[in-house]
């Protein structure tokens, strides 16, 4: 299992890759939450995510929309 952050260490993300290509994976999106502790307003958090996909989509990839926190709550 992979969070955002652990893709930094070493070898990780090549063996993200290798598993997409032994299942013919095209897109992985791996989301996290890192609760940072208590704040006087509540919880506090830390919200990543990453997108790996082939480069035959990259053209395809039209628009990506950054959502602020504010605009996430529901």
């Amino acid at each position: 299992m992979w969070n955002v952050l652990s893709l930094y260490r070493s070898g990780t993300l090549q063996n993200l890759f290798k598993i997409m290509q032994e299942y013919e994976i095209d897109l992985v999106v791996v989301q996290e939450v890192r609760w940072l502790g208590r704040s006087i307003i509540g919880r506090t958090a830390e919200y990543n995510t990453a997108v790996l996909m082939k480069k035959i989509f990259l053209e395809q990839a039209l628009l990506l929309v950054n959502i602020s926190d504010q605009e996430q709550s529901f």
